[in-house]
């Protein structure tokens, strides 16, 4: 049964791969770039945005894990999973939008474009089949 579960995770492992790879480049390169076209302290909110991106893809990957193993236990708890793993980015995101604003007070453009950026990788992510 292990076996199975360790085929199941594989594609999704591969994948997030790619998305980290392609959140990274692109992550650097905002960074890069708010570093020589404004300052510091943009390229460090730019960092930030890319960071908590990278988290999210890092809690994506875990609750997929998670529901690739339990759907072998218990098919109808899978969904239940993934939704508490949205949820649980979401939340994850708003929290740290409002300590890197507000209580880190670093500007908020870098930081949502460095974000926004990293979201886009989504769409290289490719079929991993």
């Amino acid at each position: 049964m292990s076996e199975q579960i360790q085929q199941t995770a594989l594609p999704l492992k591969t994948g997030s791969k790619r998305i980290l790879t392609v959140q990274l480049i692109f992550i650097a390169l905002v960074v890069i770039f708010f570093y020589f076209s404004q300052s510091t302290t943009a390229a460090l909110a730019a960092f930030y945005g890319g960071a908590m991106a990278l988290s999210n893809l890092w809690i994506s990957e875990r609750r997929l894990r998670t529901a690739a193993s339990i759907a072998k236990i218990a098919p109808q708890k899978e969904a239940m999973i993934l939704y508490f793993g949205a949820i649980q980015r979401f939340i994850f995101s708003a929290l740290f939008f409002v300590a890197g604003m507000l209580w880190l007070k670093l500007p908020p453009i870098p930081l949502l474009i460095a974000f926004s950026m990293a979201q886009v990788a989504y769409l290289f992510k490719g079929d991993t089949q």
